[in-house]
């Protein structure tokens, strides 16, 4: 067999620079040296299987196919929204999904937030929602999952096919020599808080009610302490949190994580939650599981423990207008209009974010007046409904103005009275 030194690549996977530091081999007399990535039947792999790179890859690859799916629809014209939910996710997601089994579950969430702001923009081609729309609302009116999402069912999938190949194939070995968490099961939530903890009965008596109640909890004695908090400034901004990690053995640990520039005082503690029980999964973080099972995580927020508590929908539909509008957790249909600006008119409605309204023209500063150029003042007069003197918020629109309760209809309606020349009534 004669080898192609020319297209022979070397990349040594090693957490030690040094490693790969002026790696030469000679191949066919040709001598070969290591690069820091190397490309793979399209996936591009990195020294420490970051992937990176790959995402950067992605990213360029589409963005052109998103610019594509723009070209097929507009405000007002464009396709029939099942044809462009078919494009968004064939031609777009099927080309950043491409053997994504065996690169998207180890990625980074900084990396998967590349993927998901390209699936962002092509929802927002989808549906016609401005870049203001909340993702979640956002991406479920465009039918959309997240990286996130796809990322535990495409390893769900690769799993159940490894496992059914021949015993000897070497991907169902290494499908069942997966070492599992070390986290195990049996969690219990609890919000309980002893009636000795109120303000009234003094710092040193709360102090007191509160050990008591921590040293009685089972295996206590024994148990790995977590202590998190996280905090965000006037509970809506640049927040974050952190976590000292107590291990039975007398070492500690700490760890801290950014919660985002725009975040709620619970989401902070959630991820400051999530940063201390990522860090417990570390072999080296994680005690002996059969010496010391018991992990305990002590929180001060009841919003987050009742949170996690609600289960993984709970956490993935945050609070809001769209949950408002959508208390079973049943995604929206896709929108069968033959008219395209009825149908942006509905998604846009029903993700809260109105491009029409005047109140968030108002906000915006696409709609001054002599005495306001712009505020985000529902009460504002340049912010009123012209029937009813109410702000026409997408509440005001879909639930309290006197008009049709066919959102299309209700929508044109409402816009034909957006007219200055029209005489309310």
């Amino acid at each position: 067999m004669t080898i192609a030194s020319q297209k022979t690549q070397i990349m040594v996977l090693s957490q030690w620079s040094r490693d790969a530091k002026d790696t030469t081999i000679l191949m066919s007399g040709t001598p070969v040296r290591a690069t820091p990535t190397v490309k793979l039947l399209g996936v591009t792999l990195d020294r420490l299987l970051h992937f990176g790179d790959h995402f950067a890859n992605l990213k360029r690859k589409a963005r052109p196919r998103i610019n594509q799916l723009r070209k097929l629809t507009g405000h007002s014209w464009g396709l029939r929204e099942h044809h462009l939910r078919a494009v968004a996710n064939g031609y777009i997601r099927g080309a950043i999904e491409y053997a994504a089994a065996a690169w998207l579950p180890a990625a980074s969430r900084s990396h998967l937030e590349l993927v998901d702001r390209e699936l962002r923009a092509a929802a927002r081609a989808v549906t016609g929602c401005p870049l203001s729309t909340p993702a979640h609302a956002l991406m479920a009116e465009a039918g959309l999952p997240t990286a996130e999402m796809r990322s535990a069912t495409l390893a769900a999938r690769m799993l159940a096919r490894a496992s059914a190949l021949p015993a000897e194939d070497p991907l169902r070995e290494l499908a069942e020599a997966t070492v599992p968490c070390r986290l195990r099961n049996g969690i219990s939530i609890s919000c309980a808080v002893p009636p000795e903890c109120v303000r009234s009965a003094g710092e040193h008596a709360r102090r007191a009610a509160a050990e008591a109640l921590l040293s009685d909890l089972p295996g206590a004695e024994r148990a790995t302490w977590v202590w998190s908090d996280g905090s965000a400034n006037g509970g809506t901004a640049r927040g974050g949190g952190g976590a000292l990690i107590a291990l039975p053995t007398g070492t500690e640990h700490t760890v801290r994580a950014p919660a985002g520039s725009l975040c709620s005082s619970t989401r902070a503690e959630l991820v400051a939650l999530r940063a201390a029980l990522e860090e417990l999964a570390k072999p080296d973080t994680s005690p002996d599981p059969d010496r010391y099972p018991t992990t305990i995580i002590c929180l001060d927020s009841r919003a987050a423990l009742q949170t996690v508590d609600a289960g993984p929908a709970a956490q993935s539909w945050p609070d809001g207008w769209y949950r408002s509008i959508f208390t079973d957790q049943t995604l929206p249909a896709p929108v069968r209009l033959d008219s395209r600006e009825a149908a942006v008119d509905v998604h846009q409605l029903r993700a809260g974010h109105w491009s029409m309204s005047a109140q968030y023209l108002h906000r915006i500063g696409r709609r001054p007046t002599a005495a306001c150029p712009g505020c985000a003042d529902a009460g504002c007069p340049a912010a009123r409904c012209l029937v009813c003197e109410e702000a026409d918020t997408p509440q005001h629109v879909l639930l309290r103005c006197p008009r049709d309760d066919v959102v299309a209809a209700l929508a044109a309606g409402f816009r034909s009275f957006q007219s200055r020349t029209t005489t309310p009534r």
